[in-house]
């Protein structure tokens, strides 16, 4: 019965992500009808980094300026953030806007569970999409991972 009103809660959440951004769209496309279409700048990149670390998936887009900005976990088809708004409530997740046409969706104290594949999703029409994986890789440091060492030259760092 829980997982019941656990998928209607779901899909509830879903359809209201989707009305909302429809009417964004209709709003924003009939106020912007002369105005280039948004665009991709390139394409996602991968990111690998190691448990622990931050993650942060850039989305670079040309005249973003009315243009809803999505992001997915396309893997495991879990919609994640709708137009500035976080859907999928998880303290580690953070969106922004590093700049007016650079947007970020990031990931803090990387798990396994998060390896997947990562969608950015412009609310045109078609809807367009680039995405990219996130890979577990590299190294954390710990406290035996690097020496100090004092020398008549002052405070040195080695790396193992």
């Amino acid at each position: 019965m829980f997982q019941t009103y656990n998928l209607i809660w779901k899909l509830l959440k879903l359809t209201i992500c989707t009305v909302f951004v429809l009417a964004y769209l209709q709003i924003n496309v009939l106020a912007d009808e002369n105005s280039e279409a948004p665009r991709f700048v390139r394409p996602m990149r991968n990111v690998t980094v190691p448990i622990g670390g931050k993650a942060t998936f850039d989305c670079d887009i040309k005249n973003a300026k009315s243009v809803v900005v999505s992001w997915f976990r396309r893997d495991k088809n879990i919609v994640l953030a709708v137009a500035g708004y976080l859907i999928k409530r998880d303290p580690r997740y953070r969106i922004g806007r590093s700049s007016p046409e650079s947007y970020f969706f990031q990931i803090k104290n990387v798990r396994e569970s998060d390896v997947g594949q990562y969608e950015c999703q412009l609310g045109t029409s078609p809807p367009q999409n680039t995405s990219a994986f996130l890979n577990i890789g590299g190294k954390n440091l710990s406290t035996t991972d690097f020496k100090l060492a004092f020398t008549k030259f002052g405070l040195s760092l080695f790396i193992q």
